[in-house]
């Protein structure tokens, strides 16, 4: 019998349909994909709807073939397709933006756009947020849809708050969203996701206004079918050849190209420790598409060399591959509000060169080794341990492989739900006067 008293819940995923392919459009894929196993059930006692933007919600189970599958055999309903083309135009236009004008222009139009999006939603009648027992914020720069909104009932969550501790490695429209969504859910007084426990303490020390007991540590993951040891030569042998690797050894770099990744001291690094042992005979690959502040990558004449190989996007169904036939991934990055890739190339059996910082330790743990990312003498040294001790690499991927092995999509599910329960139980008992 199908459950009459069901808690609804409103997610905005709009992230999930961009082109982004991230960290966090994973966790909202992710989260969705799990919620969908759950919601499925008619017996069950949830909800979901999603939100991607205008004027339209969407129940999970209905359309989740179109967001969450490549097997559709129909054509979205009309207002799906609107959505659609809608997220697709506004992708072009910030692409072409970004393009065709210098970064302080850029960031000047994107500051503008985003104002004449938030005068035209103030024309807009809101959304009815009175059938849902509570609304999930994925990102809190998403907030927008839901400002004009009376729910009481508001959950984010918080990826890091690297806006605010390194604004110096991001472009002033992303500095100038993050805050303002961030300042918009505190000031309602949401409960937060934190994805570890390092960003909760930043969550909760920069926030003195949030109560602690209003923050939940849930942890992201990564799908062990997606990433897994590949052992295969063949296999390997074909994806080395796809980004240009052939039969060298190499140490891996994955992440988008911008700045908090610290691939300038990565290359610096590595070219050091090649001067000073000629005879290794590994390359660098680094891999991932451009994201902002990436150009001094390839116009410093001195990170230039035959050993360095630049891969661009690399597709998913590669990634596996390409952990599993690195010596190590390095991932030396100055904050990490989780760490995904960091997970993944362990869920390989791949260890980890990590930045000392952050949700780091949290995450990778044994599977690794620590680094200050501005010591390129302590990078360097790190590389050249896990290179020459063949010993010391099969240990800490077998460390990786049992640590990655306590993150699963599944719980991170679990525990989400049991935040709405919480938060909506809460906000259900009567207020003391």
């Amino acid at each position: 019998m199908e459950n009459s008293f069901k808690k609804k819940i409103l997610i905005e995923s709009t992230k999930c349909l961009s082109q982004d392919n991230d960290g966090i459009q994973r966790y909202g894929i992710e989260l969705l994909q799990g919620l969908l196993s759950i919601v499925g059930n008619k017996d069950n006692s949830w909800e979901i709807d999603v939100y991607f933007g205008m004027w339209f919600t969407f129940n999970l189970v209905d359309i989740h073939e179109y967001i969450l599958s490549n097997k559709s055999k129909s054509d979205p309903p009309v207002n799906l397709r609107i959505v659609l083309w809608n997220i697709r135009l506004t992708t072009t236009i910030k692409k072409c933006i970004r393009t065709i004008f210098p970064e302080s222009l850029a960031n000047l139009l994107e500051l503008a756009k985003g104002h004449l999006d938030k005068f035209f939603w103030s024309f807009v009648k809101p959304l009815n947020f009175d059938k849902y027992d509570l609304v999930h914020l994925i990102l809190p720069q998403s907030y927008s849809f839901i400002s004009r909104s009376k729910t009481s009932s508001l959950v984010t969550t918080v990826h890091d708050l690297t806006h605010l501790y390194y604004p110096q490695f991001h472009v002033e429209s992303n500095i100038s969203q993050a805050q303002k969504g961030l300042d918009f859910c505190v000031a309602r007084k949401s409960a937060f996701i934190a994805v570890s426990e390092s960003t909760r303490e930043d969550l909760l020390k920069t926030y003195n206004e949030i109560d602690p007991e209003a923050v939940f540590r849930v942890y992201e993951a990564c799908d062990p079918n997606k990433f897994y040891r590949v052992e295969d030569f063949n296999t390997l042998n074909e994806v080395r050849k796809t980004y240009g690797i052939s039969e060298r050894r190499y140490l891996l770099s994955l992440g988008t190209l911008e700045p908090r990744k610290n691939l300038i001291n990565t290359i610096r690094a590595f070219l050091l420790l090649l001067k000073e042992v000629p005879e290794i005979n590994v390359i660098l690959v680094i891999a991932g598409k451009k994201g902002w502040k990436y150009e001094s990558l390839f116009t410093n004449r001195a990170l230039r060399s035959d050993k360095v190989i630049f891969t661009g996007f690399v597709a998913d169904r590669d990634l596996a591959a390409l952990y599993s036939g690195a010596l190590a991934v390095s991932y030396v990055s100055y904050y990490e509000g989780f760490g995904l890739p960091a997970l993944e190339a362990m869920s390989c059996g791949t260890p980890v060169i990590y930045g000392n910082n952050s949700s780091l330790p949290e995450i990778v743990g044994d599977g690794g080794l620590a680094a200050d990312p501005d010591n390129l003498e302590g990078i360097k040294d790190k590389f050249q341990l896990i290179i020459q001790d063949e010993k010391l690499r099969e240990r800490l991927g077998q460390n990786a492989l049992h640590r990655a092995k306590s993150f699963s999509w599944q719980k991170t599910v679990n525990d989400t739900l049991a935040v709405y329960q919480k938060v909506i139980t809460t906000s259900r008992l009567p207020v003391t006067p």
